[in-house]
């Protein structure tokens, strides 16, 4: 008898009238009763393109349960209806982290619409926020190697995502993102490692270490201008002698940094000489050492004269 009852309301999600439409949905998610026939009527209302429809629709998936309606309803996030991209975002996260696998897929959209993809990101973390603490530790790592995998390639759109991670565990995320950091630098893709180590250092898990990281690359990829105006602008520098000031051995890392070369380690020295830093002195005896027959090691060699007369 109900299986009678139930295809024939089943049926009703077919008729041509919008409102019977709506009654049948309303209907079996209080009844909360699914199978093929119901799953197929509710995708064919969720495709309807009608606003009301398929806010209805996805109220009654809430409490039938999304199942194999997912990828309709992960379309829908995208729709013009803001009632409609808040329904849907209620209906993935009714899944809980059996959502998770579905999320890793489509979470970064590198090849379509980057703003779509970072509306879809950000509505997908709001979501699933309530069950990021529940993240199983595979669940975490798989998200996480699908975002680093992006970043490392360049993509855009990533902050959502990463949220979601930053949710479930910090400093799991930090790990992760210092990680990636280290695989750019030694390919050589700095601009790249630069945009990580940003993200990296609006993290409550951010280290002394981690702050160099990012003042070091910004320094390489700056213009080095030495007048008084261009220093007091440079935040790499300001963010340097922050780390001076909290002990950090700013000294020791950039005198052992392969990375730094010559002229960004002059630019660093004439600074911090300029500012009557011992590091400056430290850096200028280095690159005067190591140059001392090129232009930039005479100048160095020159500057810590200039110092010593002062």
């Amino acid at each position: 008898m109900m299986k009678d009852i139930v295809a024939k309301i089943a049926a009703m999600l077919h008729n041509d009238a919008p409102e019977k439409r709506i009654a049948a949905a309303i209907v079996l998610g209080e009844i909360g009763v699914k199978n093929a026939a119901v799953t197929k009527g509710l995708v064919t209302m969720l495709n309807s393109d009608d606003p009301p429809l398929q806010k209805r629709t996805l109220d009654a998936l809430v409490k039938i349960g999304v199942g194999q309606s997912m990828d309709a309803v992960f379309d829908l996030l995208d729709s013009h209806d803001p009632d409609v991209r808040e329904a849907s975002a209620w209906a993935l996260a009714s899944m809980g982290s059996a959502v998770l696998p579905e999320v890793k897929r489509r979470l970064v959209d590198a090849t379509g619409n980057i703003k779509r993809g970072v509306d879809r990101a950000r509505t997908i973390r709001s979501a699933l926020a309530p069950h990021a603490a529940s993240l199983t530790k595979s669940q975490h790592a798989d998200l996480l190697q699908s975002a680093v995998d992006a970043l490392a390639k360049g993509e855009r759109g990533l902050e959502a995502p990463l949220q979601i991670l930053r949710d479930a565990s910090p400093k799991a995320l930090a790990e992760g993102l210092r990680g990636v950091a280290t695989r750019l630098i030694k390919g050589r893709k700095l601009d790249q490692a630069t945009t990580v180590a940003r993200l990296l250092c609006r993290s409550d898990q951010t280290t002394g270490d981690d702050r160099y990281l990012l003042a070091k690359l910004e320094l390489l990829a700056g213009r080095h201008d030495t007048h008084p105006a261009a220093r007091s602008r440079d935040n790499a520098l300001r963010a340097l002698e922050q780390l001076a000031k909290s002990g950090f051995d700013v000294s020791k890392a950039l005198l052992g940094d392969q990375l730094i070369d010559l002229e960004t380690k002059y630019y660093i020295g004439f600074h911090f000489v300029e500012e009557g830093h011992p590091l400056g002195e430290d850096l200028l005896a280095d690159v005067s050492k190591k140059a001392a027959r090129s232009k930039i090691g005479k100048m160095a060699k020159n500057k810590l004269a200039l110092a010593a007369n002062d």
